[in-house]
């Protein structure tokens, strides 16, 4: 019992009783007082006592007592009235305080000796895991080796002038491949568009590349349907000359005007070029060729800014189409050289080049699926519910009609304070840590990081019945003790990292547990930015998220919507929260809680390291094969049973 506010409430109580005493005392003597226009006493009655009255005179005294006595018995009857109303009025306002209170007068919960004793203090050697199952590249080299098979530079047109101002594209492409072709130890001939057929009688299994030029759309479809594999690099000379009017070439739309080197690169899930790799890849690859952009219905990869976040333009920088006679066309406008990209990983680089040739082979291969089902992107909701703790009830109220997923991540020591609504938070969705309190947890020691968390778990159990595994710090500040302080305390994933380098989920493991930890990122606006510092009207909230959706839809990734208790108060900002569930909901989306979104992705990363899956969660979440066919089309499988995986795994999927 909370014994302190128990003897503050006592202290009231006896307050109140006090006044309610006096109340009716004060209402007896008003009862008892004769009253001002009272007739004056008669020889036989008086105020405080009756005379003696003779048998003969008792009818008159009778009657005369019964004409005075109704105001009396008025006042009698007032008094008893007004002194039980006041002793229920008292008794019940004491009931409906008690019952308000009833969580406040509750036992504080708190970390006991055994619970202390029981905790660890670990430093755990962290890594990321990479989940990605990525094509290698020296193993397409070596094939390119062993099949006699070099480059093809075709110069579109020789005799055609470049602008001043932008240099001649089509010999500072031909150095890129060229390089390329000499790091890798790979032959290479040269080719104007006017002989192209007589070179591809001699090279007719090498890889095309088409340099910047005046390139010819009828032409080169016509040998891509006789089944050339063409890389077409950087932008046509016609974006250049004609810059008011769009050119269009197999698919894509160049348009003059903008820089596309300013931008990274962003690669666009589930896609031809893309399977293996994480939905949202972000690479950090630079384009040499600027002042242009380019469209397309189905992008490979896009741009994005360097702030690594959702929304804006999404040009086309990846493309991919296939053609009769298993021809194939890739179009690229960065270099396939780790030199000229100082800031990305070569990894990455080269297992991207490594799929362009996977792709150019024209032999099936398949992948895992980013998101389980046929969805094509996924969805989190989540609030921090902490100030204003009372307000997640009418979240809570709409997401439980309308049986949507969320996540509250919950201060502890608020929980406390709200037992009632906290297990209505439990039955509408999952509970989570937000910490013991809002206190920064890299301020404080390993110690004390690993006790306020602990601390924040044990209370959210004995609430609400759930085990506690998701944890989000305040702020999403941590340090390499907050990671120690999870591992400490059984925590399974977390959300914190902001504008990382994918749109997907990140895994990170120690030295006894493959997967850890899952991280969650949130790579588009939360609520401090909408509310906050632009402070958006609700029309103009809800247009800028669903902006931000849509754009992470496209690329197959996560898009997650962070927001506090303290903004549920205003009724746009709520209506706002509403109508992008509701949006979300009519989006198809994988639409889950913190927990399904991270068990998913340790069962995808399990399916990926052709390991043994958990066949309960194979039947929750039902994973597709994607499979890119001979024809150069993919194609989707959805699978139902661990005996399904178990026969595929047993092919060895390329």
């Amino acid at each position: 019992m909370n014994w302190p506010l128990i003897a503050v409430m006592l202290l009231v109580f006896m307050i109140a009783l006090i006044v309610a005493i006096t109340a009716i005392f004060f209402i007896r003597h008003w009862a008892n007082r004769a009253p001002a226009n009272s007739p004056h006493p008669t020889n036989n009655e008086g105020n405080f006592f009756i005379r003696y009255t003779p048998a003969t005179a008792q009818p008159q005294a009778i009657e005369h007592q019964r004409k005075i006595r109704p105001p009396k018995n008025l006042r009698k009857a007032t008094q008893h009235i007004l002194s039980i109303s006041v002793i229920l009025g008292f008794l019940s306002t004491l009931g409906t305080a008690t019952y308000i209170n009833r969580d406040k007068l509750a036992s504080p919960i708190d970390l006991n000796e055994q619970d202390l004793a029981a905790l660890t203090q670990h430093k755990y050697h962290w890594k990321q895991t990479d989940s990605q199952l990525l094509p290698d590249l020296d193993a397409y080299i070596y094939q390119l080796h062993i099949n006699n098979q070099g480059l093809l530079l075709i110069n579109p047109s020789p005799k055609a002038a470049w602008p001043k101002n932008t240099g001649n594209l089509t010999q500072q492409a031909q150095f890129h491949w060229e390089t390329f072709a000499e790091q890798h130890r790979l032959p290479v001939e040269y080719c104007q568009w006017s002989s192209i057929q007589k070179c591809r009688g001699e090279n007719k299994d090498w890889i095309n590349i088409l340099l910047p030029g005046l390139w010819d759309q009828a032409s080169t479809q016509e040998l891509l349907q006789q089944g050339a594999k063409i890389i077409a690099y950087g932008p046509p000379l016609q974006t250049y000359i004609e810059k008011n009017t769009p050119f269009e070439f197999l698919g894509l739309t160049f348009k003059h005007g903008y820089a596309t080197g300013k931008t990274d690169l962003s690669l666009v899930g589930d896609k031809e070029l893309t399977l293996g790799f994480d939905a949202g890849m972000i690479l950090e690859l630079e384009s040499d060729f600027t002042n242009y952009q380019v469209h397309s219905e189905s992008p490979q990869g896009i741009s994005i800014s360097r702030q690594h976040v959702a929304g804006g333009d999404s040009h086309t920088r990846l493309f991919a189409r296939s053609f009769e006679n298993k021809g194939r066309l890739v179009w690229l406008d960065f270099s396939p050289n780790e030199d000229a990209h100082q800031r990305q990983t070569p990894y990455y680089l080269h297992s991207l080049t490594a799929s362009l040739l996977r792709y150019l082979k024209a032999e099936p291969y398949s992948g895992w699926a980013n998101w389980p089902n046929g969805k094509s992107f996924a969805a989190l909701l989540e609030q921090d519910t902490e100030d204003q703790f009372d307000n997640a009830r009418y979240v809570a109220e709409y997401f439980q009609e309308k049986n949507y997923p969320i996540t509250w991540y919950a201060l502890s020591n608020e929980a406390q304070k709200s037992r009632q609504l906290t297990r209505l938070l439990a039955e509408t969705g999952e509970i989570a840590c937000h910490g013991d309190n809002h206190m920064d947890f890299p301020l404080q020691t390993l110690e004390l990081q690993t006790h306020r968390i602990a601390r924040c778990r044990k209370v959210m159990k004995e609430l609400t019945g759930q085990p506690v595994v998701s944890f989000r710090p305040p702020r999403e500040e941590y340090n390499t003790d907050t990671f120690h302080a999870m591992g400490n305390n059984g925590i399974r994933h977390f959300i914190a990292e902001v504008s990382g380098d994918r749109f997907t989920p990140i895994i990170y493991s120690h030295s006894t547990d493959e997967m850890a930890l899952v991280s969650i990122p949130r790579m588009n606006s939360d609520d401090y930015l909408l509310w906050g510092d632009v402070r958006l009207s609700g029309k103009d909230s809800i247009a800028q998220l669903r902006q931000e959706m849509d754009w992470i839809k496209n690329i197959g990734g996560i898009f997650m919507f962070s927001f506090h208790s303290q903004f549920m108060n205003n009724t746009k900002n709520l209506q706002t929260v509403k109508d992008l569930a509701d949006h979300i909901h009519n989006n198809q989306a994988f639409f889950a809680t913190t927990s399904d979104i991270a068990n998913w992705w340790r069962l995808r990363t399990q399916l990926q390291n052709n390991e043994t899956p958990d066949s309960v969660l194979i039947k929750k979440f039902h994973p597709v094969l994607l499979t890119t066919n001979s024809e150069g089309k993919l194609q989707q499988k959805i699978i139902q049973t661990s005996t399904e995986v178990s026969m595929i795994q047993t092919k060895e999927i390329p």
